[in-house]
């Protein structure tokens, strides 16, 4: 992202943090935050992020697997005890590749054939669809 843009970013985030100054209701500033999404991606195009940052900028998804994914996943209990320098720490068991099976597994059971659910996640041979 040129820094133009990301000097924006962020004066929009500061703009619209100080709107929320007086706004004692998270559902209302909820609202508003997505009022202001909507209308910057249309006036942005559809080249600009449906997630954001806080700085406007796309998500990462290492950021969103550490910081949202893995301890949703972790309190769920998909999680394995792994040891990291002597000590014993949980890790997640669930990666985004989890949701790709899990929607595979998900039209299967609502009755497509492999033909459909190749074509879903892109496969290029009804094989690999089948063998995954």
């Amino acid at each position: 992202m040129p820094k133009d843009s990301k000097e924006k970013a962020r004066a929009e985030v500061k703009r619209a943090q100080s709107k929320f100054a007086g706004i004692d209701s998270e559902r209302d500033q909820a609202r508003i935050a997505r009022r202001e999404a909507f209308e910057r991606a249309r006036a942005e195009g559809p080249e600009s992020p449906v997630f954001a940052s806080k700085a406007g900028t796309p998500l990462r998804p290492e950021n969103v697997s550490r910081r949202a994914l893995a301890p949703a996943a972790i309190g769920a209990g998909f999680k394995v005890e792994v040891e990291v320098k002597g000590k014993k720490k949980d890790r997640s068991t669930v990666s985004f590749h989890t949701f790709r099976h899990t929607c595979a597994s998900l039209l299967f059971e609502a009755g497509r054939n492999v033909k459909q659910v190749q074509a879903w996640l892109g496969h290029a041979d009804p094989g690999f669809t089948l063998k995954t």
